[in-house]
């Protein structure tokens, strides 16, 4: 019998810590931090670097305490700079319009956070751009300010859209439950900003799609999104078989299809292939999908406020049963009510 190997930890690419660097003024105890991750002067200024994703956020909380300063995420998205995210960013400014910005953005996220799932739907009148998280890596709440803080500031950058007003953000989600900075969000977020949610989000207008970007240019966009697909596609081949199906497995759990069958097409390979290539890696389609909604089941729980019964449809259970059964089997007798009141910050 094959034996699992152990899954590889998501990385996060050190230029998103470069915000939150120029603003803190690390001291010491900080620095000393980076360096046992292994990173030096010149690996920070490299933005080739990567780091581990549960190291990145044990020291976002680290800098948190030791600045004294829990809005120091929503300070940092609100001042990255053109630049901040390199190929990714300069193929997405060139697209003709925030549209297509984003949905650039969407495509190539494994290049800044390997961890990070982004979609943008478009319900009637409303555009939501969705952040989630599929590794169950808990986020400390400077992580999303700044993931939703740095996609407005980006949009304002690079199109015309407008400052904050009832028109413009209809509602922002955040996955922590207390805010970081109440006159902050009302200045950068807006009223309604709802916490405690699965994912961090923000739902606007969907007329602001259309806005043109300032930089448009086709020929450069094609140009950087090559390199963005190139580098995408090199850190996937990183990640092995059973990462992508991770990947996948975490977007179409929402959808409840993440059955092995869909996976396969959207990995356009076929059943038996896929099968065949999990099981040089020692791992199978059951098993990943197990420990996904494990992984989401316990995050869900201890960071959000959203029911039981809704948990249970975002992870693909047709029957809050179905869950609860299977919450027992992971936490080897725990009821999901038992898990949230130990776990609920």
């Amino acid at each position: 019998m094959t034996s699992a190997r152990p899954a590889r930890e998501s990385t996060l690419s050190i230029r998103l810590l470069w915000p939150f660097v120029r603003i803190a003024a690390p001291g010491p105890e900080l620095i000393g931090a980076i360096v046992g991750l292994g990173v030096g002067a010149s690996d920070f200024a490299n933005p080739e670097t990567r780091l581990p994703h549960r190291a990145v956020m044990a020291l976002l909380q680290q800098l948190v305490d030791s600045s004294g300063d829990p809005s120091i995420g929503l300070r940092a998205g609100c001042t990255v700079e053109g630049g901040d995210f390199d190929v990714l960013e300069y193929a997405a400014r060139c697209t003709v319009d925030l549209r297509g910005a984003i949905g650039c953005m969407t495509r190539y996220m494994n290049l800044l956070n390997e961890a990070a799932h982004v979609t943008l739907r478009e319900e009637g009148d409303r555009a939501i751009w969705e952040y989630r998280i599929h590794d169950g890596v808990p986020q400390v709440p400077a992580a999303n300010d700044f993931v939703v803080a740095s996609a407005i500031t980006f949009a304002r950058m690079y199109a015309d859209v407008p400052e904050v007003s009832p028109e413009v953000a209809v509602e922002v989600h955040l996955m922590h439950a207390q805010p970081t900075d109440p006159a902050g969000y009302q200045r950068v977020f807006g009223e309604n900003v709802k916490l405690g949610m699965p994912h961090n989000a923000w739902v606007f207008p969907a007329n602001l799609l259309a806005l043109p970007m300032r930089r448009a240019d086709p020929n450069i966009h094609f140009a950087f999104e090559t390199r963005a697909k190139e580098l995408a596609e090199r850190l996937r081949g990183q990640q092995g078989i059973a990462g992508r199906v991770r990947e996948v497995v975490f977007a179409h759990l929402r959808a409840g299809n993440a059955s092995m069958a869909s996976v396969a097409s959207a990995m356009a390979m076929s059943v038996a292939t896929l099968r065949r290539r999990l099981e040089a890696e020692g791992a199978t389609h059951s098993e990943i999908l197990d420990r996904v909604r494990s992984e989401l089941a316990m995050l869900y729980l201890s960071e959000s406020r959203l029911s039981v019964r809704e948990i249970a449809f975002l992870l693909g259970y047709a029957q809050p049963r179905a869950f609860h059964n299977a919450f027992r089997r992971w936490t080897q007798g725990s009821t999901p009510v038992d898990y949230r009141t130990k776990h609920q910050k």
